[in-house]
């Protein structure tokens, strides 16, 4: 599947459940392009995504996110200012998150809450702020936590990352 081209705007989603997100919950060997969420998010749920939730198998290239990302749930959350959980080879490039991220979860990342599986960020940007509270175990401008032979490349951070955490 492939999803092209949405823009959210002046729209709140105070979602509850599994996966959250501004514009996908929950993909599997789809390509995500070009796609900007200018609404704010917050979510109740264990994985959260200014863009997609949860992701695996797939590709999210060329969105960006200027909403404030806002979590609730700690146990085994993730939180991502794009993508809250990338696996099974998924790639993130060339995304921008300009927006704030705050959240109680175990991983928080301005661009990916979680990276695993052989999974990239490339080419993306992260440029305000991203809070974590209530002691989460790990955050990152870019991603928060990274795992399983997967890799971050050209990125920059230009904003402020803050934490109560263990591994920030």
């Amino acid at each position: 599947a492939t999803v092209r081209g949405v823009v959210i705007e002046k729209f709140t989603n105070n979602g509850t459940g599994g996966y959250v997100a501004g514009v996908v919950g929950y993909a599997t060997n789809s390509t995500i392009e070009n796609c900007t969420m200018n609404s704010d998010l917050f979510a109740a749920a264990t994985i959260s995504g200014g863009i997609v939730a949860y992701l695996t198998g797939g590709k999210v290239v060329n969105c960006r996110t200027t909403s404030t990302i806002k979590s609730i749930t700690t146990e085994g959350a993730q939180s991502g200012g794009i993508v809250g959980y990338a696996l099974g080879g998924s790639s993130v490039e060339g995304c921008t998150m300009s927006g704030n991220v705050a959240s109680m979860s175990k991983r928080i990342g301005g661009i990916v809450g979680d990276l695993r599986e052989s999974s990239t960020v490339k080419n993306c940007r992260f440029t305000t702020t991203a809070e974590v509270f209530n002691n989460a175990h790990s955050c990152g401008g870019i991603v928060g936590g990274h795992y399983s032979n997967s890799s971050i490349e050209d990125c920059v951070v230009e904003g402020t990352v803050g934490s109560q955490g263990d591994y920030c």
